[in-house]
C-alpha cells in the first residue's frame, strides 16, 4: 500500500536503501567462514531435492 502511494523520488530512496541493505547482507555472507549457510529442514539438510523459498505478497484480484 505504501509503495503505491509513494512518489517517484521516495520510491528511488526506498530502492537505494534496499540496495544498500542487500550489499551489506551479501558482504556479510561472503565474509562468513562457511560462506552462505546451507538450508536445513527440521534440522536436516535435504538430499537429492530442491528447496524453493518464496516470499510474496498476496494480491486479491478478480477476472471479468
Amino acid at each position: 500500500m505504501l509503495w503505491r502511494r509513494s512518489t517517484p523520488p521516495s520510491r528511488a530512496r526506498i530502492e537505494r536503501a534496499r540496495a544498500a541493505i542487500r550489499r551489506v547482507l551479501w558482504t556479510l555472507l561472503t565474509l562468513r567462514p562457511g560462506g552462505s549457510p546451507w538450508i536445513s529442514v527440521c534440522g536436516r539438510e535435504p538430499a537429492d531435492s530442491y528447496v524453493l523459498d518464496l516470499d510474496a505478497t498476496v494480491v486479491t484480484c478478480a477476472s471479468p
